[in-house]
């Protein structure tokens, strides 16, 4: 196959329509890659069969060669053939964001200095995305049928293919294995914490006491307030979603806390003393490359992965990424080949992986479970970790608001709703279960709890973007009427029933979510969830609970305080404006879970606790208090896009240092007096008796009443 493009005519996309291009666009690609591993058997089928006829196409008719002949070893291994794949996005770099593509002849002459492929019939193709262009040539026709071919430098001479062979090394790792079982693992009931839990939090929790006290004492509260022979309260943080803006912002937040930071932070040494930590969606990207890389300082992390990784957005066409998105697609096409399905949501982690994980190949082999086996976790240092996604049901684009939430945590998976209630070991998720226990010849599955895949389930919103339910029932991705986003939703359209009918097994509500086979099938103790052979998952925030305080107001828990970082885009302005909080209050008050009352919307904007920091439940007991920090421009114009695509490093800069002044309030002292007299005072969900006029004053000014 060759396919010239022309030199692009840009089209001026600003503002909310840039974000819909941006958006849609990576998800077309994402579509486009998971046909891709789709017709890999077929492809393996017809390499060394007879010529296939040629295909009539949704879009147009194309013909095509077999490949294999023109390669210097022989016909095309599966790693070679995603390093192809990669190297059509190289095709499209030169080209701007927008282009119009040309037409030549099967077999026809290519110029290398004007374009890169062709579209081999004579029918010139309308003014579309860059992205659709591409996603036309490489998928709307089975692999079977293609001739792969790379530019010569001749400006003349056909083109002739060459390719590395990507590694089995860069390779292996994500693809789950079968393997004998550790012991007898089996389902567990959420009566109580998981027992591993129970186990490191009786190491933590004198270590984290030790080092709350530390800096309760190091803020200077008097003697009034704080009382260092009584037992102090246990403490959680959570970062909300909202891709970048979320993790960054979120990462000064955590910055401002560290004790190991040399920045001269009023608060740093404070997440020492935090027992438990949780994220969602670009929270969890946030927490995952936090705690899976070992739990370095931001700082570390901001100048030796962020910077670099952030300049380019995930899968968008850049020639940095040529050679890691080649190894990501051959990872994905090893799960599948081990027998697991892989949807969109695959192709979306891996490349969340490569920027979020340092370790080699985009962490193929970091598992969540490998958390345990960093040193700061061994060490009972730093918070425990744990990730949220949404359960989602067949036959919906959005989760209804009491959708079961999923929890993530370096030892379990399971969710604490009615209808699960239970919790499975997560070193084994991806292990076919019967009623609760591993059948007596069975084998356990290792690595499908994949770091990236975990933290890209929790952000995975593509359901949202352009789903819609057609009048009988079935799910459809929406057309573009206006032509808004340059005929991306058109192609979409075009290849939907490709991801469907090439891929056994695979459903609309599969390549709307990311999937995990059901651990709780079988099994009396779910009722909710036992009939289901998989799990269907999408973005934690898509029930309006986007910041994730589920994990955290358990009981068995028993958490006194929680400092929530919401970077929600709830207004146009991508400010949060209560909405995610209230909606959390409702559903724990639906469910008799202990939680403060908070103020709809309105009352949030018209006393401006949108903007700044407000304790919730100063006069309730039996409540957590809840520290709000919500994020608001303090040094940087920090109402960025969700989807953002660039970050440069000024601007990654100016996000961490504005999150670490959301936390501080530029360091403020009076401020990091009050957030101590609020921690400091509070145990078993009330205050203490006695209060210095201090704190009584900090109450006045945060507390909401």
């Amino acid at each position: 196959m060759a396919v010239v493009i022309s030199q692009p005519r840009r089209v001026n996309t600003t503002g909310p329509v840039l974000a819909a291009v941006c958006c849609l666009g990576l998800l077309l690609f994402l579509i486009a890659a998971t046909i891709v591993l789709s017709l890999i058997p077929v492809y393996l089928s017809r390499r060394n069969g007879n010529r296939a006829q040629p295909y009539v196409g949704p879009v147009r008719q194309m013909q095509y060669k077999l490949p294999g002949t023109n390669f210097p070893n022989g016909p095309l291994t599966q790693a070679q053939l995603a390093y192809l794949i990669a190297q059509y996005q190289t095709s499209i770099n030169n080209h701007g964001s927008t282009g119009k593509s040309t037409i030549s002849s099967p077999g026809a002459s290519v110029s290398t200095t004007t374009s890169k492929i062709t579209y081999p019939i004579g029918t010139p193709v309308h003014q579309r995305s860059i992205i659709a262009t591409i996603i036309d040539a490489i998928v709307t026709v089975p692999l079977s049928d293609y001739t792969v071919l790379t530019t010569s430098t001749s400006t003349t001479t056909a083109i002739t293919a060459t390719t590395t062979p990507i590694s089995s090394a860069a390779v292996v790792g994500y693809a789950p294995t079968s393997t004998g079982c550790s012991g007898s693992p089996v389902i567990v009931p959420a009566t109580a914490l998981y027992p591993d839990e129970a186990t490191w939090l009786q190491s933590r929790a004198p270590i984290a006491e030790t080092s709350l006290r530390a800096w309760l004492t190091k803020i200077g509260l008097s003697a009034s307030d704080y009382n260092a022979s009584t037992v102090v309260p246990r403490v959680g943080l959570t970062t909300s979603g909202g891709g970048y803006r979320a993790l960054l912002i979120g990462a000064g937040v955590i910055q401002a806390m560290d004790g190991r930071e040399t920045l001269g932070s009023p608060l740093a040494g404070l997440l020492q003393g935090i027992t438990y930590q949780t994220g969602t969606s670009g929270g969890a990207w946030l927490l995952t490359s936090f705690a899976a890389n070992n739990y370095p300082t931001i700082s570390s992390l901001r100048d030796s992965l962020w910077i670099q990784r952030f300049k380019f957005f995930l899968i968008l066409p850049n020639p940095d990424k040529l050679d890691y998105q080649a190894v990501a697609i051959a990872q994905i096409l090893a799960k599948k080949n081990a027998g697991f399905k892989v949807t969109v949501a695959d192709v979306w982690s891996r490349d969340l992986a490569f920027q979020l994980l340092q370790a080699p190949n985009g962490g193929a082999n970091v598992t969540f479970d490998s958390i345990t086996s960093t040193d700061a976790f061994k060490a009972f240092s730093l918070p425990f970790p744990m990730v949220t996604a949404t359960l989602y049901r067949t036959g919906t684009c959005v989760p209804p608001l009491n959708s079961s939430i999923i929890e993530f945590t370096p030892y379990a998976m399971g969710s604490w709703d009615t209808g699960i209630k239970a919790f499975t070991p997560i070193k084994y998720v991806g292990t076919s279960y019967m009623n609760g226990q591993l059948p007596s010849n069975g084998q356990c599955v290792l690595g499908y709890d994949n770091a990236g895949f975990v933290l890209g389930t929790s952000s995975f919103l593509f359901n949202e973007v352009e789903c819609r339910i057609l009048p009988n029932g079935t799910l459809a991705f929406d057309n573009d009427s206006g032509n808004q986003t340059n005929g991306i939703i058109t192609a979409i359209n075009a290849v939907l029933q490709g991801i469907l009918n090439k891929q056994e097994g695979l459903t609309t509500d599969d390549v709307l979510s990311a999937n995990y086979p059901n651990p709780f099938q079988g099994s009396a103790q779910t009722p909710g969830v036992s009939s289901l052979q998989n799990l269907n998952m999408v973005d934690g925030g898509e029930t309006s609970q986007n910041v994730p305080f589920w994990p955290l107001i358990q009981t068995v828990r028993g958490v006194d305080v929680i400092i929530a970082n919401d970077n929600s885009a709830d207004t146009s302005g991508n400010f949060p404006n209560g909405t995610q909080i209230f909606t959390t209050s409702q559903q724990a008050q639906l469910v008799g879970i202990p939680f403060p009352v908070i103020p709809a919307a309105s009352v949030f904007v018209s006393q401006g606790l949108n903007v700044n920091p407000t304790f919730f439940g100063c006069n309730q007991t039996g409540v957590p208090l809840v520290i709000y920090l919500p994020n608001t421009n303090i040094t940087f114009q920090s109402g960025l896009a969700t989807f953002t695509p660039t970050y440069s490093e000024d601007t990654t800069r100016g996000m961490i240092l504005n999150g670490f002044n959301v936390a501080t309030r530029s360091n403020n002292t009076a401020w990091s007096r009050c957030l101590a007299c609020a921690i400091a005072r509070r145990k078993g969900g009330l205050y203490t008796a006695t209060t210095s006029a201090e704190c009584a004053g900090c109450f006045k000014t945060y507390c909401f009443n």
